[in-house]
């Protein structure tokens, strides 16, 4: 006979979507969550993206309705960033109403940040490909086919 086995819920929406085949090859995760907060991190849908996402070294950025003030404790269980969905505090209905242009300016938001962290890696490695070409260029040369010149071996006398 089987055997029954006890999970919590987020492992089966992790099981039964196939979110591992749909990290593979991905670059970002973005999941969401009403309210985040440190509980986020323990069995909510975020923490099930970000098991995931760290099994194919993915990156997580959870927008949240709103942002607890415990939420970054959410950056020690694999979530890498956070944002909120609404502005300012808000009365929940006008949060509701307002949703879709909520997220959308959520997701620009985390978009915006994406492309910084993008144009900062570009400078950087373009300053360090721009040092390698000045150290080859101050480096002394030598003659094709030459071997270095060596120097003469003191000799003492008796």
């Amino acid at each position: 006979q089987g055997r029954a086995t006890l999970k919590r819920g987020v492992e089966i929406v992790v099981e039964v979507t196939k979110l591992d085949q749909h990290m593979q090859g991905a670059a970002l995760a973005i999941t969401g969550e009403g309210r985040v907060d440190f509980q986020t991190a323990f069995g909510k849908t975020p923490s099930g993206v970000a098991m995931a996402a760290r099994r194919h070294g993915v990156p997580v950025v959870v927008i949240g309705g709103g942002l607890a003030d415990d939420a970054g404790g959410v950056f020690s269980h694999g979530i890498d960033g956070l944002e909120s969905a609404t502005p300012n505090a808000m009365d929940l209905d006008v949060a509701i109403q307002k949703s879709r242009q909520y997220l959308q300016d959520a997701g620009e938001r985390v978009a915006r940040l994406i492309a910084v962290g993008q144009r900062m890696a570009r400078k950087s490695a373009a300053a360090r490909t721009r040092k390698t070409a000045e150290k080859k260029k101050a480096a002394p040369r030598r003659a094709k086919g030459r071997a270095p010149a060596r120097p003469k071996a003191k000799t003492r006398k008796p």
